[in-house]
Protein backbone atom coordinates (compact mmCIF):
# COMPACT_ATOMS: atom_id res chain seq x y z
CA UNK A 1 0.00 0.00 0.00
CA UNK A 2 1.29 3.45 -0.89
CA UNK A 3 1.67 6.18 1.73
CA UNK A 4 -0.93 8.97 1.76
CA UNK A 5 1.65 11.50 0.49
CA UNK A 6 4.94 11.21 -1.38
CA UNK A 7 7.48 13.88 -2.28
CA UNK A 8 8.91 13.95 -5.80
CA UNK A 9 11.10 16.04 -8.07
CA UNK A 10 12.08 15.69 -11.71
CA UNK A 11 15.14 17.75 -12.57
CA UNK A 12 15.31 16.27 -16.06
CA UNK A 13 11.97 17.87 -16.95
CA UNK A 14 11.55 20.85 -14.62
CA UNK A 15 14.44 22.09 -12.52
CA UNK A 16 13.61 23.74 -9.22
CA UNK A 17 10.10 22.35 -8.75
CA UNK A 18 8.80 19.95 -6.13
CA UNK A 19 5.75 17.72 -6.29
CA UNK A 20 3.66 16.40 -3.44
CA UNK A 21 1.65 13.39 -4.61
CA UNK A 22 -1.59 12.55 -2.78
CA UNK A 23 -2.29 8.84 -3.29
CA UNK A 24 -5.75 8.58 -1.73
CA UNK A 25 -9.01 9.50 -3.45
CA UNK A 26 -9.29 12.08 -4.76
CA UNK A 27 -5.71 11.75 -6.01
CA UNK A 28 -3.74 14.84 -7.00
CA UNK A 29 -0.25 16.25 -7.52
CA UNK A 30 0.66 19.60 -6.00
CA UNK A 31 3.48 21.36 -7.84
CA UNK A 32 5.44 24.32 -6.52
CA UNK A 33 8.76 26.14 -6.72
CA UNK A 34 11.25 24.66 -4.26
CA UNK A 35 12.35 28.13 -3.09
CA UNK A 36 8.84 29.46 -2.31
CA UNK A 37 6.44 26.55 -2.68
CA UNK A 38 3.32 28.26 -1.38
CA UNK A 39 3.54 31.42 -3.47
CA UNK A 40 2.67 29.78 -6.77
CA UNK A 41 1.30 26.22 -6.60
CA UNK A 42 -0.50 24.23 -9.24
CA UNK A 43 -2.83 21.46 -8.13
CA UNK A 44 -3.27 18.75 -10.78
CA UNK A 45 -6.26 16.55 -10.08
CA UNK A 46 -5.93 12.93 -11.13
CA UNK A 47 -9.45 12.10 -9.91
CA UNK A 48 -12.44 14.40 -10.15
CA UNK A 49 -12.77 15.97 -6.68
CA UNK A 50 -16.15 15.72 -4.98
CA UNK A 51 -15.14 17.96 -2.10
CA UNK A 52 -16.02 21.36 -0.74
CA UNK A 53 -13.47 24.15 -1.07
CA UNK A 54 -12.84 23.87 2.67
CA UNK A 55 -11.99 20.16 2.30
CA UNK A 56 -9.69 20.92 -0.65
CA UNK A 57 -7.94 23.64 1.36
CA UNK A 58 -7.42 21.16 4.21
CA UNK A 59 -5.91 18.54 1.85
CA UNK A 60 -3.57 21.13 0.35
CA UNK A 61 -2.53 22.25 3.84
CA UNK A 62 -1.85 18.61 4.81
CA UNK A 63 0.22 18.15 1.64
CA UNK A 64 2.35 21.22 2.38
CA UNK A 65 2.78 20.21 6.03
CA UNK A 66 3.91 16.77 4.84
CA UNK A 67 6.49 18.37 2.54
CA UNK A 68 8.02 20.46 5.34
CA UNK A 69 7.95 17.52 7.78
CA UNK A 70 9.63 15.30 5.18
CA UNK A 71 12.42 17.84 4.66
CA UNK A 72 12.95 18.08 8.42
CA UNK A 73 13.12 14.27 8.62
CA UNK A 74 15.66 14.16 5.78
CA UNK A 75 17.80 16.81 7.48
CA UNK A 76 17.71 14.77 10.68
CA UNK A 77 18.82 11.62 8.85
CA UNK A 78 21.70 13.44 7.16
CA UNK A 79 22.72 15.06 10.43
CA UNK A 80 22.75 11.66 12.19
CA UNK A 81 24.84 10.17 9.40
CA UNK A 82 27.32 13.03 9.68
CA UNK A 83 27.64 12.51 13.42
CA UNK A 84 28.39 8.82 12.85
CA UNK A 85 31.09 9.58 10.29
CA UNK A 86 34.38 10.02 12.17
CA UNK A 87 36.27 11.03 9.02
CA UNK A 88 34.23 14.15 8.29
CA UNK A 89 34.26 17.12 10.67
CA UNK A 90 31.55 19.06 8.81
CA UNK A 91 28.37 19.51 10.86
CA UNK A 92 24.90 20.65 9.91
CA UNK A 93 23.62 23.86 11.42
CA UNK A 94 20.46 23.24 13.49
CA UNK A 95 19.19 26.65 12.38
CA UNK A 96 18.81 25.29 8.82
CA UNK A 97 15.72 23.26 9.77
CA UNK A 98 12.44 24.71 8.60
CA UNK A 99 10.67 26.57 11.38
CA UNK A 100 6.96 26.69 10.68
CA UNK A 101 5.90 27.82 14.17
CA UNK A 102 5.14 31.34 12.94
CA UNK A 103 3.06 29.97 10.06
CA UNK A 104 0.99 27.81 12.39
CA UNK A 105 -0.07 30.92 14.29
CA UNK A 106 -1.15 32.73 11.12
CA UNK A 107 -3.47 31.45 8.44
CA UNK A 108 -1.61 30.32 5.34
CA UNK A 109 -1.76 32.39 2.22
CA UNK A 110 -1.40 29.90 -0.61
CA UNK A 111 -1.76 30.88 -4.25
CA UNK A 112 -3.11 27.82 -6.12
CA UNK A 113 -4.02 27.26 -9.75
CA UNK A 114 -6.33 24.25 -10.26
CA UNK A 115 -6.03 21.87 -13.21
CA UNK A 116 -8.88 19.35 -13.52
CA UNK A 117 -8.76 16.01 -15.35
CA UNK A 118 -9.99 16.09 -18.92
CA UNK A 119 -13.01 13.98 -19.68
Amino acid sequence: MLPKFMLAENNQERIGYLYVVHNEAPRFVLEGDEEDFESDCTLYWIDEPKLTQEQIDELVSEAIDFMYDEYDAQESIYRDQEEDDDDDDEEFDDDEEFDDSEEEENERSINIKYVYPSK
